[in-house]
């Protein structure tokens, strides 16, 4: 369980501090840099759970007790990145704001209607706040980590049988 465990906990800090040098270097200011923190969160995700899948192995783990652990691992991560997440929206309160306002920028270049805008981006407030964010966050990193030991927990099992 030890390496369980620990590859959750470097999992979580891993992306919390991912997600506070994406802010400090303030990529959520430019709409052209959105895809890099979600990238690079799921490159650490899934080089920290191939590292823990490979850990678990040689204990003797079989593929669903992979999966079991790849899940495990994601979901330790998973809590620890809630505070890390509304840690980061107490840091940088404009971002919330700035990511409206740019996709409000989005839906006009589109050809949205104004009325269109305003209904949409009323839904996408309510859609942005610092928790629900912090628990959309967590609920990727979940979905991420199950396809991931998915895929490397039959590999890393296949290579140790």
């Amino acid at each position: 369980m030890k390496p369980i465990i620990n590859a959750g906990i470097m999992l979580g800090v891993a992306v919390g501090i991912w997600m506070f040098v994406n802010g400090a270097a303030g990529l959520y200011k430019n709409p052209g840099t959105g895809w890099v923190f979600p990238l690079g969160a799921t490159v650490i995700e899934i080089v920290v759970i191939v590292w823990g899948l490979k850990k678990t192995a040689q204990l003797g783990r079989q593929y669903g007790g992979q999966i079991v652990a790849g899940l495990l691992i994601a979901l330790i991560g998973a809590l620890i990145i809630i505070p890390f997440s509304l840690a980061w929206s107490a840091v940088f309160p404009d971002a919330r704001e700035i990511g409206l306002a740019m996709q409000a920028d989005k839906f006009a270049d589109s050809g949205m209607e104004e009325a269109q805008i305003e209904q949409s981006l009323a839904v996408m407030e309510k859609l942005s706040t610092p928790l629900v964010s912090a628990i959309m966050g967590s609920v990727m990193c979940i979905l991420t980590g199950l396809v991931t030991a998915l895929i490397a927990g039959f590999f890393i099992r296949h290579k140790e049988a």
